[in-house]
């Protein structure tokens, strides 16, 4: 893609020089937070160039390419926009995907290295002490490497998300611009709005969590037989408790996709009247039925306002169900 841009006169972003311990450690965006202590609120001359791996014209090149792909084949229900972005951003989600993975092996070694150090202060214990001290500096260290890859592995998930919704959003804009004026009436001009800002947003927090669909289950099954060991069958309750949890999030899932099709129906219909609205407002004006305009986008807006309601209450009971589970 080729836009027409303004010059940015911003710094080069000193995440493309950054060494591994910075970026790690964060501390190539020193300057920002110091600018931000120092004089003022922060604004948009502090800040960094965005990097060009992170910009949409190279995100959306990249897309477009896998998409092309897809389009060669003859046909069209072979097509599909989940193989393009797999091509496109599975080697990094595989990546972090190891490193998070290494990042939960560690947590689940926690408990382990801590029962040696209890069982060191045991009345009939048989443990050195030097075995104690280094059971204590595994656990230390540990825990240090546990936190040194949670910063890094949330932020580089987060960073993928935004890349694939600047990737969907380009594609798009690029489909809009090159649709008829004959295809461009069939289509809302609420949904492509809802769909370039609600919908793809939801992909900055999709993969932060997506890694844990199947690491999750795994990590359960290392759990349980880590306490079959130590306690046996008196494990199993606990467990029970936590799948029916699982199971009432299951369908407090099948509920969020429910409810959050009709939020999407009624903020399609109501973005797509008031485009109209304001479109005929010299209309409307003359004929004064400034009124009547009123009352219909109210109604609108209030049955938008009761299914988003809906899915807040339904938010708060998942909610609960999380928080149970983690008292559990």
């Amino acid at each position: 893609m080729d836009f027409r841009q303004e010059e940015d006169h911003r710094a080069p972003n000193p995440l493309e020089s950054a060494g591994l311990l910075s970026k790690i450690l964060f501390s190539y965006a020193g300057p920002v937070f110091r600018a931000g202590y120092k004089k003022r609120d922060i604004s948009e001359e502090d800040l960094f160039k965005v990097t060009n791996y992170d910009s949409s014209d190279y995100q959306g090149d990249l897309l477009e390419k896998h998409w092309r792909r897809e389009e060669l084949k003859s046909d069209e229900s072979k097509r599909s926009l989940h193989k393009a972005l797999i091509r496109a951003y599975g080697s990094v989600f595989l990546l972090y995907g190891l490193g998070t993975l290494f990042k939960e092996a560690l947590k689940v070694s926690q408990p382990i290295l801590m029962g040696l150090i209890v069982d060191y202060f045991s009345v009939d214990s048989t443990y050195d002490t030097w075995l104690a001290y280094l059971y204590a500096t595994l656990l230390a260290i540990n825990m240090l490497l546990v936190s040194a890859f949670h910063g890094p592995f949330y932020w580089g998930m987060t960073r993928l998300g935004m890349n694939v919704r600047c990737s969907l959003c380009t594609l798009t804009y690029k489909k809009v611009l090159g649709l008829s004026s004959s295809s461009l009436r069939e289509i809302s001009t609420g949904r492509i709005h809802v769909m370039m800002t609600a919908d793809v947003k939801r992909f900055d927090h999709l993969f932060v969590h997506l890694h844990y669909v199947w690491m999750g289950p795994l990590e359960a099954i290392c759990v349980l037989v880590l306490l079959y060991f130590q306690i046996g069958w008196a494990c199993l309750p606990g467990y029970i408790v936590m799948f029916g949890i699982i199971a009432g999030q299951t369908w407090m899932s099948k509920v969020f996709v429910k409810l959050r099709a009709r939020v999407v129906q009624y903020t399609d219909k109501r973005v797509t009247l008031m485009s109209e609205i304001i479109t005929a407002m010299r209309t409307i004006k003359m004929n004064a039925c400034e009124q009547v305009f009123t009352e219909l986008v109210r109604k609108v807006r209030n049955s938008e306002y009761y299914r988003m309601l809906m899915s807040a209450y339904a938010t708060g009971i998942n909610l609960v169900l999380v928080v149970s589970g983690i008292v559990c």
